[in-house]
């Protein structure tokens, strides 16, 4: 005999799996400019190294990254025409969102 579940119960159910894949992750977020000018810089690719997570800054130079897992990690900041910077982020602790801002040095 084929039982029925309320939808109510199915939609709590499924609620509460995407709440909690989550839990244990961290967020790094900030902003990235110019050193010379401190304009915020678009299109700098934002990479934690040796995994999948990266983005792109947007046009106010901000970056977010989400649902990291809470290990010590590199940040690797690149865009064309400036020096690449690694940023070192350690000791993170689950649940926390951490800011990280950076100024790049134009090449030449």
């Amino acid at each position: 005999m084929l039982m029925r579940f309320p939808v109510f119960i199915v939609i709590a159910l499924l609620f509460i799996g995407i709440t909690c894949t989550g839990i244990g992750r961290v967020g790094i977020y900030g902003q990235v400019v110019n050193k010379d000018s401190q304009e915020p810089l678009e299109g700098v690719d934002v990479v934690v190294e040796g995994t999948t997570f990266q983005t792109t800054t947007e046009p106010s130079g901000r970056y977010d990254l989400a649902g990291l897992p809470t290990i010590d990690c590199t940040l690797i900041f690149s865009c064309t025409d400036y020096d690449t910077v690694k940023v070192d982020v350690l000791e993170m602790k689950k649940g926390e969102k951490y800011r990280i801002d950076v100024a790049l040095q134009p090449r030449g």
